[in-house]
């Protein structure tokens, strides 16, 4: 499975109450969580803790730096996400 190609089309992946958001930048990715922060503050709170990032890259290590609410967000080499694991280069495990 490519994941790529999803960059261009989905910006964010909802299932109950977990969400992962997909960005090609630091920048973009920060956007949208300040969004996200925006309309979610009446109704939902963000967990810091359960919270992480994690960069997919086929090669080199560049740290990123996501906040909410003015803490930094864990950088994570592997995300599971509804069961299935995604590494930070490319790989996933179902």
């Amino acid at each position: 499975m490519r994941i790529g190609p999803l960059v261009n089309r989905a910006k964010a992946v909802r299932f109950a109450d977990d969400q992962a958001m997909v960005s090609s930048s630091n920048a973009k990715l920060q956007r949208i969580t300040d969004a996200l922060i925006i309309t979610s503050n009446d109704w939902m709170k963000i967990n810091i803790k359960q919270t992480k990032v994690m960069r997919v890259r086929k090669t080199g290590r560049k740290k990123m730096m996501i906040t909410v609410n003015g803490h930094r967000v864990e950088e994570v080499r592997q995300f599971v996400y509804l069961g299935s694991a995604i590494t930070e280069d490319c790989n996933i495990m179902l």
